[in-house]
This record gives structure tokens, sequence and C-alpha cells, in this order.
């Protein structure tokens, strides 16, 4: 179901190169898929490696992971109307007029309109019932952030959160007004939410693990309704690298699910039939936290993590 990334920084030699956008920006050497990330963070950069993984797979359970939840059969019922529905012209009632018309708008957003693409994220998440019980949906939360011996903080676009944890986290693509990768500030929120969430535990009931759920909206073609999911494990190893600002001896890995669409990305959700995979999805991914996540805070070894 999701294909894995590998997020580190192993003991190898790096070497620094330029950035037109003014940050500091590493290789690693010696792979010919290194890839760069920055996230600024309170106007500074955290550098975060990244590597993609040479293999993609896809099942969950070629990496000692629950098996993955099964898919829902057909439309989510509440949103059978925003996914049959052309357009907000022909749309029948208020709701969906109204969840087409956030799709509108934040389907190619100018600079100075990012927002709509937080606004349309929250109404979509709660139209799935991703905020079911006493749950919250949260926009431009600010989340401390222990990081390099400093405290600074991590901002996310939209987070999902009860009286206790932040259970889901929600960034969007900010190359209008900032530059950063989304997959980048999405892995810094997820190791923010870590440590908030050990927070509010006592000291003995601390998890050395968490698996937080993830969804970026990536732009295609300065087009933000193109969704990618992600399941983020962070030990408290990992934790302990960015406090520190050490470099781990480890890998962490980070699987990735890109939606296999008919269209063109750049159509974004804006086919019916791409905005009706897209719910699918979202309803799986909302099935994962709820049936799955109980059983992650027992595991103590979910996503394999091991030495380079």
């Amino acid at each position: 179901m999701f294909g894995e990334t590998h997020v580190h920084e192993p003991p190898r030699s790096t070497v620094k190169t330029p950035s037109r956008h003014h940050h500091e920006t590493y290789c690693l050497l010696g792979s010919t898929q290194a890839y760069n990330c920055s996230i600024k963070i309170e106007h500074r950069s955290l550098i975060i490696k990244a590597i993609k993984a040479l293999k993609i797979s896809d099942s969950l359970e070629e990496h000692s992971r629950p098996p993955p939840v099964a898919r829902p059969l057909g439309r989510p019922q509440n949103l059978r109307s925003f996914t049959e529905t052309q357009g907000r012209i022909e749309a029948t009632d208020d709701a969906t007029y109204q969840l087409l018309n956030h799709l509108y708008l934040a389907h190619n957003p100018k600079l100075g309109q990012e927002a709509a693409v937080d606004t349309f994220a929250n109404r979509l998440l709660k139209m799935l019932a991703y905020d079911s019980g006493r749950r919250l949906i949260l926009t431009q939360q600010t989340l401390p952030f222990s990081i390099c011996g400093e405290n600074r903080s991590a901002r996310t676009d939209v987070c999902i959160r009860d009286d206790n944890e932040i259970l889901l986290l929600v960034h969007r693509d900010k190359r209008l007004d900032n530059p950063d990768d989304p997959q980048a500030q999405l892995i810094a929120a997820a190791i923010a939410a870590f440590q908030c969430n050990n927070l509010t535990r006592d000291r003995d009931l601390h998890l050395d693990e968490m698996t937080i759920p993830g969804i970026t909206l990536v732009d295609t073609t300065l087009v933000d309704t193109t969704l990618v999911f992600y399941h983020l494990t962070i030990t408290a190893a990992l934790n302990e690298a960015v406090k520190t600002g050490t470099r781990p001896s480890f890998i962490t890995k980070v699987f990735r699910r890109v939606p296999e669409l008919s269209r063109r990305n750049s159509e974004g959700m804006k086919p019916t039939d791409s905005r009706t995979k897209i719910a699918l999805l979202l309803s799986v991914q909302r099935m994962y936290r709820e049936i799955w996540y109980p059983r992650l805070k027992t595991h103590s070894r979910i996503v394999e993590t091991h030495g380079v």
C-alpha cells in the first residue's frame, strides 16, 4: 500500500552545496538518488537529509507492520455527492456546493490566498469524520520543538488532536511564499508532535516510538489539491538526535503512498474519478488511525530501524 523513503543522516561524507534560496543544503556522496530538503522553522533552517528507497514495497506486511486495513467498498456515503458532482454549479445541496467551492479556491491559489488550501483540507477531513468523538481539526498550530539544543517551534497547516495527543498532520506546498519541501516540513512537524505527545504523558508512560499518519498537499504545476499519504514512525533515538543536533547512526523509514490517478496530477481533485480515489484513500487513512493506532502503541518495533 505504501512505498518507502528513508530519512536519515548516515555516517558518510557530505558536501555542502549552494542554494538559490539561501538555505544550507547537503548532498550525500555516492548516492544517485539523494535529494535535499530544507525546513525553515522560526526563520532558521533545519537540514534533513533524505534518500529515496531503492526498493518500493507494495505491502506493509514486508516490514513487520500490521496488515493494511481493507479498503472500504464504494464511495464514502457522506461524500457521494461531492465525488459525483463535476462542479459547484451542478451541486444540488448547500454542503456539496460549499465543499466544491472550497476545492475550486484551493485548486490554484494566488499569492496571499494560500489559506484556502488549509480551509479545503479542514472541510474535507470534517466531511470524512476525522473529528469524530472529541477530536478537533485545527489549523495553523504552533508546536514547541526542541532542536539542536534550542527551544524552537514547528507550525502545522492542519492537524487533528484529542485531549492528549496529536493524531494526524497535514502540510501543504508553500512554493508561492516559501520554497521549503512539504515532505520535509511534515517530517519536522512529526518529530515535534512526538515531543508534544510525550510531554502530556507521565514519565513512566513515555513512548519510545510513535507512528503518526501524515498528508501533504503537493504543488503540481501550481495545483494544491493533489494528496500524498504518509506513515511517519518517530523513535526516541531519532528525537534525541534532533534535540542534540547529533548525527544518527541508523536509518528511519517513512512509508509514502502516492495515489495512482488516471488523470494528470496537475488536475488535482477536479476530475470526479480522481476525487473518488483520493476520498477512498482518505477513508483508509482514517480507518488505519482508528483501528491500528492502539496496537501501534504496544509495538516496540513497527518500522524496522537498522544501522548503516
